[in-house]
C-alpha cells in the first residue's frame, strides 16, 4: 500500500509543537542580525528615558526641597513618590503582557510616563507635583520590566546574558545626562525643563509602534504560529526549516505544549516557588540600594559639604564608573555564570559601601563612591538578566512584573528610611551601613534562592524549574 502526494505530505508535516519548536530553536540558534541590533537600539532608548525619569528627580530634588520650603519628611515623599507608581505600574503590567502582548505593554508604559512628566513641569503645586510623579511611576515601572522581558525573548542564547545586563548601561548613562543637563538647565531656565525632557518618548511612540514586531513566543504560546513564523524568518538568520531535531528541539516542543496549561499559581509552587521568592528578595534589596542612591547622592554629598553643582559633578563622575560596571558585569556574566556573578556583585558592594561611608576627604569620597559605584550599578543588570530568563514564556511577563514590584517596594522603603535618617541627624555613616546591609542580604539570597540559567535556552531553563 503506498501513500498518494497530500497523504505524504500529511505523514511528514511536523506537529504544531515541533514546529513552534523549530521556530524558538531558529531564534536561538541565529546569529546577531540588522533586526536584533534594532530592536537592542529600540530597548536602549526605552532603558535610557526611563531611567532619565526615574533619576530626574534626584538631581532636581535640592532645587525642588528649597522651592516649595520641603521638610526632611516630604522631600523624602517626593523622592518615593514615583517609586510608588512603578509599583503599581510593575504589578499590572504582566497581565496585560501576558495577556494582550508584549509590545501593547511597551507602548502604554512609554505613553503613560511621556505625558505626565510633562504635566510635572507644569505643576501648579507641591500637591499636583507629587501625583504627577507617582501616574509617571506607573510608566516608568511597566517599561522596565516588560522591555526586559520583551527583548529577552529575541536575543540569541550566546548573546542573552551579556546584551540583556549590557543594555542596563543606558539607564545608568541617563543619571549622567541628566546631571550635565540640570547642571545647564536648573539655573538658566528652571528645574521645570527637566520634565519637559523627559517627555520626549512621546515623539518616538508611534514611530516604533510601526516596526516593532510582536514577541515570537508569546505569538506561540496563544497559538499564532503564522505570524510567528513570518516574525522568526525575518529576524533570525537560520532557516526554521533546518532546525536539527535533536533533544534540544525536543524540550523546546515540550515546553511549548505545557506553557499552555500553565497557570499564574505556577510561580508559587513546586521549585518555581523557591526561585520566585529568591528573585523578590534580591530585586527588593537591588532596588533598595540602587534608588536609595539615585535619589539622595547629591544630598548626601551636600551634606558631607559639597555645594549643589560640586556634588552633581561628584554624581557624574561617580555614576559613569557605575556604568563601566554594569559592562563589566555583562562580561564576565557568562563566563562565570549568573549566580556567581551576582554573587560577587553583592559582595564586594556591600562592603564598599561601608568603605565609601568613612570617607571624608574629596578625594577618599571620590575613590571609594566609585568603586561602590561599579559593583551597585553593575549588579542591577545582572539581576535583571536572571530575572527575564527564569520565569516561564506564558508567565514572563507577569513573573517579572512581580519582581519589579517587589524592587519598587524597596525604592519606596529606602527614600522615606534615609529621608528619616538625615531629618533625624544621625550620623551618614549610618545610611551607608544600612545600605551595606542590603547588598549581604542580597548576596546570601542568591547563594541560597537562586538556580544558575547560563548557557541555556529559555525553554531549557523552563523544563529545569518547572515541576
Amino acid at each position: 500500500m503506498t501513500l498518494d502526494e497530500p497523504q505524504r505530505r500529511s505523514a511528514t508535516k511536523p506537529s504544531a509543537d515541533i514546529q513552534a519548536g523549530m521556530l524558538l530553536r531558529s531564534l536561538d540558534a541565529s546569529r546577531m542580525t540588522a533586526r536584533h541590533v534594532g530592536l537592542y537600539v529600540i530597548s536602549a532608548l526605552g532603558h535610557f528615558f526611563d531611567g532619565y525619569d526615574v533619576q530626574v528627580i534626584g538631581v532636581v530634588l535640592p532645587t525642588l526641597t528649597t522651592f516649595y520650603k520641603l521638610s526632611p519628611d516630604e522631600s523624602g515623599a517626593l523622592a518615593s513618590s514615583s517609586g510608588f507608581g512603578m509599583f503599581f505600574g510593575a504589578l499590572a503590567v504582566g497581565f496585560i503582557s501576558d495577556r494582550f502582548g508584549r509590545k501593547v505593554s511597551l507602548m502604554f508604559a512609554l505613553a503613560v510616563f511621556s505625558v505626565f512628566s510633562l504635566l510635572c513641569a507644569v505643576a501648579p503645586n507641591f500637591w499636583f507635583l507629587i501625583s504627577f510623579r507617582v501616574l509617571t511611576g506607573v510608566g516608568l515601572g511597566a517599561e522596565v520590566v516588560t522591555m526586559y522581558a520583551y527583548i529577552s525573548e529575541f536575543l540569541p542564547s550566546k548573546q542573552r546574558g551579556t546584551l540583556l545586563t549590557t543594555s542596563s548601561l543606558f539607564w545608568q548613562l541617563a543619571s549622567v545626562v541628566s546631571a550635565l543637563l540640570a547642571l545647564a538647565v536648573v539655573p538658566t531656565v528652571g528645574w521645570q525643563w527637566m520634565f519637559v525632557i523627559g517627555a520626549f518618548p512621546a515623539v518616538i511612540t508611534l514611530f516604533i509602534w510601526r516596526v516593532l514586531p510582536e514577541s515570537v513566543r508569546f505569538l506561540i504560546t496563544h497559538n499564532q504560529l503564522g505570524r510567528a513564523e513570518m516574525i522568526v524568518r525575518r529576524i533570525s538568520s537560520v532557516n526554521p526549516s533546518t532546525v536539527q531535531r535533536d533533544g534540544a528541539l525536543s524540550t523546546a516542543a515540550e515546553v511549548v505544549e505545557s506553557d499552555r496549561q500553565m497557570p499564574i499559581s505556577a510561580l508559587l509552587r513546586g521549585r518555581m516557588r523557591r526561585y520566585t521568592i529568591g528573585v523578590w528578595v534580591i530585586q527588593f534589596f537591588n532596588g533598595f540600594v540602587l534608588f536609595a542612591i539615585v535619589t539622595w547622592l547629591p544630598s548626601i554629598l551636600k551634606a558631607k559639604g559639597f555645594d549643589f553643582v560640586h556634588s552633581l559633578t561628584y554624581v557624574i563622575i561617580i555614576v559613569t564608573v557605575g556604568a563601566i560596571g554594569n559592562v563589566g558585569a555583562g562580561l564576565i556574566l557568562n563566563r562565570i555564570g549568573r549566580r556567581n556573578a551576582m554573587l560577587i556583585f553583592f559582595a564586594i558592594g556591600g562592603i564598599a559601601l561601608m568603605v565609601w561611608g568613612v570617607q571624608n576627604s574629596t578625594t577618599g569620597i571620590l575613590l571609594a563612591g566609585s568603586v561602590a559605584s561599579f559593583f551597585i550599578y553593575g549588579v542591577s543588570g545582572a539581576v535583571y538578566t536572571y530575572t527575564s530568563e527564569i520565569y516561564p514564556n506564558r508567565l514572563r511577563g507577569t513573573g517579572t512584573g512581580w519582581s519589579g514590584a517587589a524592587q519598587r517596594v524597596g525604592s519606596i522603603v529606602a527614600p522615606l528610611i534615609i529621608g528619616f535618617m538625615i531629618g533625624a541627624h544621625l550620623e551618614i555613616i549610618s545610611v551607608f551601613i544600612l545600605l551595606a546591609v542590603g547588598f549581604i542580604i542580597a548576596a546570601l539570597a542568591v547563594v541560597f534562592l537562586t538556580h544558575e540559567t547560563g548557557g541555556m535556552s529559555l525553554e531549557e531553563i523552563e523544563a529545569s524549574v518547572t515541576d
